[in-house]
């Protein structure tokens, strides 16, 4: 099911979607706000909205009782269906343990597993980088919409894995970091 049909099924037939009666209840739309999802996925190639009917969804995050409804994705969509193994860790890690999730991130990449991690300070960010020095593809979930850098130090990092994988989030494009 496209975004459109999504949209025309949520406000004509709600009962025709998979979701439970307690999903559909707390479902209040917010039509605006779908617009500016829209517009925001039509104003560039390489924007994306999954919901869990779409192939590209993470087949494990389905798995969870409250998998998110809707995905933004900025970057590539392929890593999101590819093995992941994800590597994340302190935010003030010893040098010793920045080592080690380097390597093992640089190992796996080099071995064709995406790493996903958090693009947080610390163990997330050594991860990606090691990733992405392996020419490897690495997925950040981010707790703030994809159009958001945080931290700010990460913008480079940010850009690069666009250009390799992907930033992921549940939440709006736009909304702002709900960590720090």
């Amino acid at each position: 099911m496209d975004i459109e049909e999504l949209r025309q099924r949520l406000e004509f037939e709600p009962q025709s979607l998979p979701l439970s009666a307690s999903q559909l209840a707390k479902c209040q739309i917010d039509f605006d706000k779908v617009d500016l999802a829209l517009a925001w996925q039509e104003s560039q190639p390489h924007h994306y909205i999954l919901t869990p009917s779409d192939p590209l969804y993470p087949p494990l995050l389905q798995q969870i009782s409250d998998a998110p409804l809707v995905l933004f994705v900025k970057g590539l969509v392929t890593p999101l269906v590819m093995p992941s193994i994800a590597i994340v860790g302190s935010r003030n890690a010893s040098r010793g343990g920045l080592d080690m999730a380097a390597e093992l991130a640089y190992h796996l990449a080099s071995q064709g597993f995406v790493i996903t991690s958090g693009m947080a300070t610390g163990i997330d960010g050594a991860a990606h980088k090691a990733a992405l020095a392996a020419n490897g593809s690495t997925m950040a979930v981010l707790g703030s919409g994809v159009e958001r850098i945080y931290p700010k130090r990460h913008q480079q990092l940010y850009h690069d894995i666009i250009q390799s994988g992907c930033v992921i989030s549940e939440f709006w494009p736009q909304i702002g970091t709900l960590c720090g």
